[in-house]
């Protein structure tokens, strides 16, 4: 994954059930991560203003499971912050 590595995205959230749809095989899951993304689906941004963010993704420990649930927090200007931290 070129296109990931050149701007060092270490994982994509979608606004929907899936990073793909009625893909046979599940390529897009498979190129992700065979890459060592990280897939957060299912994420409710709906309500949330346009803007720039630091997005924290909690998980809830479960044992015996595929995939886990997480706690999604979201922090506006979080970046802008930071960088006055010296």
């Amino acid at each position: 994954m070129l296109f990931r590595s050149r701007r060092n995205i270490i994982g994509v959230g979608v606004d929907a059930l899936g990073v793909e749809r009625d893909q046979i095989g599940h390529p897009t899951h498979h190129i992700l991560m065979d890459a060592g993304a990280i897939i957060i689906e299912g994420l409710r941004l709906q309500e949330v203003p346009q803007g720039s963010y630091q997005m924290f993704a909690l998980p809830i420990k479960m044992k015996g499971v595929e995939a886990l649930l997480l706690s999604v927090i979201l922090v506006e200007g979080y970046h802008d912050s930071m960088r006055n931290i010296r």
